[in-house]
C-alpha cells in the first residue's frame, strides 16, 4: 500500500500555481539572521485577516499562524514533510481546516513540487488544505 501511495506521488505532475499574490507596497524579503518565526510575523498580516501569530494550545504546542477557518504550520521547504503533519495536527486540536506556510529559499525548488503533490492528494480524499508558499529571496507569495 505504501509503495503505491510513493509510485502515484512520483507520477503526480502539480499544476502551476492557481494564485500569485500581487507584491506587497514595500517587498517583503529575508533579512539577514531571520528565522522562521520572524518571517512569519512579517508575512501573516499580509496573507491573513486577523492572524492570530503563535497562538499556544492547552498543551503548550504553538500554531504558527491561526485564523477563522484554518491553523497553519509554517516550515521551511526541506522539512515540508514534517510541516504537513503539525498541520493536520494543529487542525484537529483547533477544530480548524489545516493549512501550510512553505518557506522557499530557491526559485526552482523540487520539494514545492512534492508538497503540492502530498497536499494535492489529501484534498482528493476530503481534506480542505489550504498551501501558500514563499520565496523569501524574491518575496514571490503562491496562494493555493
Amino acid at each position: 500500500m505504501r509503495y503505491l501511495f510513493l509510485v502515484s506521488l512520483l507520477a503526480f505532475q502539480p499544476e502551476p500555481p492557481t494564485e500569485l499574490f500581487e507584491p506587497a507596497p514595500v517587498p517583503i524579503v529575508r533579512q539577514a539572521g531571520e528565522g522562521e518565526v520572524e518571517l512569519v510575523a512579517k508575512y501573516a498580516p499580509i496573507l491573513f485577516d486577523n492572524p492570530q501569530v503563535e497562538y499556544v494550545l492547552p498543551d503548550g504546542r504553538r500554531v504558527d499562524v491561526l485564523t477563522d477557518r484554518f491553523a497553519y504550520e509554517a516550515d521551511w521547504s526541506y522539512k515540508w514533510t514534517e510541516g504537513v503533519g503539525q498541520a493536520l495536527a494543529y487542525a484537529v486540536a483547533t477544530n480548524r481546516n489545516p493549512g501550510l506556510i512553505l518557506l522557499m529559499k530557491g526559485a526552482d525548488d523540487e520539494r514545492y513540487n512534492q508538497c503540492l503533490g502530498v497536499i494535492t492528494h489529501l484534498r482528493s480524499r476530503g481534506y480542505n488544505f489550504h498551501f501558500v508558499a514563499i520565496n523569501v529571496e524574491s518575496g514571490k507569495i503562491w496562494n493555493h
